[in-house]
């Protein structure tokens, strides 16, 4: 009787040690895991984490020689890591797909192809282009400026641009197959200029009144816009409209 007694008051011990044995161990895993992710998420180690947190919107490369260029690359970076890239703004392709970020890098991966842009982050609303690290069409001494583009060389600087979207009325007095100069007809701005001018690139949004899609070929001379843009550039003559997000056709 004392004998099982005995052996039964082991055997519960032994469930016991086992049972906290388990526990610990299961603590210990758990807490590693958490220290783990802090260190990546704070050192920017792993491929879904960064040690700056990047500011979501639209970038556009910083050049000396063409500040505020309607032919500058413009980024645009969304919440749901799609993206849409203007390379060359005197082209119709646009570059678009998903974006991921490793290391303080961020790669802008097109949908279409193998081609990869990478770009550093270096600050919150600002990136800096790595040319070695990407795979792009563009060849070594590719002329960028024969071709009107700004050059996207390495280490060539994207800015974040405000995320205030201006809008102006305009009347379009000329229009090429890009481009187009207007008349300003109204503006919550008090402008000094009254003519402006301004690029469509691939990804600006051309709707009607009951913003149903338009191609650019839709428009024509002499019809009444409304233009959703980012900024100006008033050392241009006619004044430069910078980052045309949207055109309202508001007449036909």
């Amino acid at each position: 009787m004392t004998s099982n007694y005995t052996s039964n008051q082991k055997y519960v011990k032994s469930i016991k040690r086992f049972i906290l044995i388990f526990v610990a161990i299961s603590i210990m895993t758990l807490l590693i895991g958490c220290n783990k992710n802090e260190d990546e998420e704070t050192n920017g180690s792993g491929p879904n984490t960064y040690s700056v947190p990047i500011e979501f919107g639209l970038y556009t490369l910083t050049d000396e020689d063409a500040p505020g260029s309607l032919f500058a690359p413009q980024l645009t970076l969304n919440l749901d890591s799609q993206f849409t890239f203007v390379v060359d703004a005197l082209s119709d392709t646009l570059v678009r797909g998903e974006y991921t970020i490793t290391d303080g890098k961020i790669y802008v991966a097109n949908d279409l192809n193998d081609d990869v842009y990478v770009f550093d982050i270096t600050s919150s609303n600002q990136l800096k282009f790595d040319l070695e690290a990407s795979t792009i069409p563009y060849e070594a001494g590719y002329d960028w400026e024969a071709n009107g583009i700004v050059p996207l060389e390495d280490g060539a600087v994207f800015d974040k641009i405000q995320d205030k979207v201006m809008q102006v009325k305009v009347k379009v007095v000329s229009s090429e197959v890009r481009y187009a100069m207007a008349d300003i007809v109204e503006s919550a701005e008090d402008y000094d200029f009254t003519e402006v001018s301004f690029f469509i690139l691939p990804n600006t949004e051309i709707v009607d009144l009951d913003d149903e899609l338009l191609e650019i070929s839709d428009l024509k001379e002499g019809q009444t816009l409304e233009i959703h843009f980012s900024s100006v550039d008033e050392a241009t003559a006619p004044v430069d409209l910078i980052g045309v997000r949207k055109i309202v056709v508001l007449s036909v």
